[in-house]
């Protein structure tokens, strides 16, 4: 077994990690099998040609890892890769408009406590103070908590 033929088998399991943490990630089945690749480079390098070599080819794949990963993230970095937007917008915000306490509206659906409710022309999701609230049943806005609106029902 040749010296460069081992050098060829770690830079292959180098190429490999490379191709898994950058250009295809994901699922690391290829990175394991870059890693193996590498491993079995550096074992033949022990085998073959004794410790010193074998320790040479180990700490070099260590430092080729390491300079693959630095590399990449700043190409990454460099190239525009990489989104730099932030979202700023949350899940759950709720667009209540100018409903406040007070105003009247009707239980679109069942409100079993849950539901939608018509204010005007806006659909709104609601919540009953525990009571069940029949659809088309007249509701009131009692308070509005962060991202939650509680109604209750208006008795005629």
């Amino acid at each position: 077994m040749s010296l460069a033929l081992i050098v060829l088998i770690v830079l292959l399991g180098l190429a490999i990690l490379f191709v898994e943490f950058f250009l295809i990630p994901g699922g690391g089945l290829l990175g394991l099998l870059g890693a193996v690749i590498m491993a079995g480079g550096i074992y033949l390098a022990y085998h073959f040609f004794g410790r010193a070599t074998g320790n040479a080819f180990m700490f070099a794949s260590l430092a080729g890892t390491l300079g693959i990963l630095i590399f990449g993230f700043r190409r990454i970095a460099r190239l525009g890769w990489a989104d730099k937007e932030q979202i700023d917008s949350r899940v759950n915000e709720a667009d209540f408009g100018d409903l406040k306490k007070g105003d009247i509206g009707l239980a679109f659906g069942d409100l079993k406590p849950g539901g939608i409710a018509l204010f005007g022309k806006k659909r709104v999701e609601v919540f009953s103070q525990g009571d069940f609230i029949p659809r088309g049943s007249k509701i009131e806005i009692v308070k509005v908590e962060g991202n939650k609106m509680y109604v209750k029902l208006i008795k005629d």
